[in-house]
């Protein structure tokens, strides 16, 4: 958010268009997807550009040649599943280095994407951090609203900025990679709002 004035600016007028009377963010907002479509591409657009973990599944084709999607995998090859490149794509996303939550907002982006390599970007598996389907995280829905109602709130309270706006980018900031990405978070400077 401090990277992004407009991108928080835009988020704010959503999250205070949802406040109750008694100053409460309303029930609504986190239940409806209409309500909080700007909140929810906000967090997927995050979640493209700095997923938790930079996951890249290995398995090993033992059984024979196979076909898949018109290329042949030949027995015994290795295949990397890769989480975070297709997000970092030039020729999938345009502007990969661009924070645009739009994007998942835009319908004619969303049919363009349709028959298209790019169509991957709205599959369920990958547009959810948590899975799809039987095997979706249990505590998925939890997270997601915790996530949720504690951006809102902060982004309510909080006019957030960046103390040296040399880290202007996401790619400025340094980070570690282990078993989840862990960057450093550079100083912030939080403006209350009134």
């Amino acid at each position: 958010m401090a990277q992004n004035p407009d991108v928080q600016k835009e988020l704010y007028e959503e999250v205070s268009s949802n406040v109750t009377e008694d100053g409460n963010l309303s029930v609504e907002y986190f239940t409806s997807k209409t309500d909080s479509a700007y909140l929810n591409a906000v967090l997927r657009e995050n979640h493209r550009i700095t997923p938790p973990i930079a996951l890249n599944l290995v398995k090993e084709n033992v059984l024979d040649e196979i076909e898949l999607h018109g290329e042949t995998i030949p027995k015994q090859s290795l295949v990397i599943c890769d989480t975070r490149s297709v997000g970092m794509d030039k020729d999938i996303v345009p502007n990969p280095d661009v924070f645009d939550p739009t994007r998942w907002l835009n319908k004619d982006q969303i049919m363009s994407r349709k028959g298209t390599p790019a169509r991957v970007l709205d599959h369920p598996l990958y547009r959810e951090p948590f899975s799809a389907g039987a095997r979706k995280c249990p505590g998925s829905r939890v997270a997601n609203y915790e996530v949720k109602t504690m951006l809102s709130q902060l982004v309510l309270d909080w006019k957030i900025s960046l103390k040296d706006e040399g880290k202007a980018n996401w790619r400025d900031i340094e980070y570690f990679n282990g078993l989840t990405v862990q960057p450093t978070v550079p100083e912030l400077v939080f403006e209350k709002r009134a």
